[in-house]
């Protein structure tokens, strides 16, 4: 998500972008997809309201391509929770990485999302982004009868609600904010809002701008701690680590010992087989009604053999990379 006056190319194009550098790592560029979110946005905007006004007469223009203004953050988030919605449906998760603006436009677009979408979102970082507004806005406004300069002035009605709405959200995704000490755009106390811990803060040496650009001679430590952020989380949603942390599973009065074995390793995200010599009936085993509680997968799968209504054979279980394979002794 890029900021006031930027664009697409805030993210690619030039070797010092953070997407190019990146997909450098072979592990995130195998794992990760990257999109950007791109949305009109000009500070100085000449003649925007003649621009609006021909925008309202058809067939003024012959040429495909829209004639683009500035609307204001609410607008641009309504668009960005569509896109969220229906172009990212089939990803498990999802990280927005957001500069300036863009972190505004990114928390209200999770105000617009249903539940399930707020669930996927793994990971909000918030690079240099006016939470509490801009005074530099707050000067240009009067300026510029711009609606997106309006929104991100200090302190104004929007951000005001805005900090109210996502402070009544929930679930509220895992959050980085970074603050540069060089930055004279968005000051340290609208850059972190209040309550947030040590650990979800980066504090950097950049100005507003070069906390975008990966150089060797500017402070990357806001691109090394997402770096690290991206594999763990990685880590975390693996299915070697969900096999292996503790679970307690419900399941209804009489399902079935192969039914509630496939639901707990498909809650760990592995796969499951079953040994040919098990026939149709031990399969369909009931079982009581019952919290199954374990400290991880590979536990709670031996356990089941006790809540049969009637026998189960005994089991072994084999695991090879993410897969559980039931073998009858």
């Amino acid at each position: 998500m890029h900021g006031l006056n930027g664009s697409k190319s805030t993210w690619v194009g030039e070797k010092d972008r953070f997407i190019e550098n990146l997909i450098k790592d072979n592990q995130i560029n195998k794992e990760y997809d990257f999109f950007t979110f791109e949305y009109y946005t000009k500070i100085f905007e000449p003649f925007s309201g003649f621009k609006k006004l021909i925008a309202m007469i058809p067939g003024t223009f012959k040429s495909k391509k829209k004639k683009a203004f500035n609307i204001g953050i609410r607008r641009t988030a309504q668009a960005l929770s569509t896109q969220i919605a229906l172009k990212l449906n089939h990803y498990e998760k999802i990280i927005i990485i957001s500069h300036s603006m863009g972190g505004l436009v990114a928390k209200k677009a999770f105000t617009y999302g249903d539940s399930n979408n707020l669930y996927k979102i793994a990971m909000y970082v918030s690079l240099s982004v006016p939470h509490s507004g801009s005074s530099l806005a707050k000067l240009g406004k009067k300026l510029l009868r711009n609606p997106q300069l309006i929104d991100l002035s200090s302190f104004s009605e929007f951000t005001s609600i805005l900090t109210q709405e996502y402070s009544d959200l929930d679930p509220k995704p895992y959050s980085l904010y970074q603050t540069g000490s060089y930055d004279h755009v968005v000051p340290e106390g609208s850059a972190i809002p209040a309550g947030i811990s040590k650990r979800n803060r980066i504090d950097s040496m950049n100005t507003h701008f070069d906390v975008l650009s990966i150089d060797s001679d500017i402070d990357s430590s806001s691109f090394l701690r997402i770096k690290k952020e991206l594999k763990r989380i990685l880590v975390q949603w693996s299915p070697i680590y969900l096999a292996n942390i503790p679970l307690s599973f419900e399941y209804p009065p009489k399902a079935t010992f192969q039914a509630i074995a496939t639901a707990i390793v498909k809650d760990a995200q592995c796969a499951i087989e079953f040994d040919e010599s098990f026939d149709e009936n031990e399969l369909k085993t009931p079982l009581r009604s019952t919290t199954l509680s374990a400290i991880n997968t590979y536990e709670a799968l031996l356990a089941l053999r006790s809540f049969g209504f009637t026998d189960i054979p005994e089991y072994k279980i084999e695991i090879k990379n993410s897969t559980f394979k039931i073998i009858k002794k």
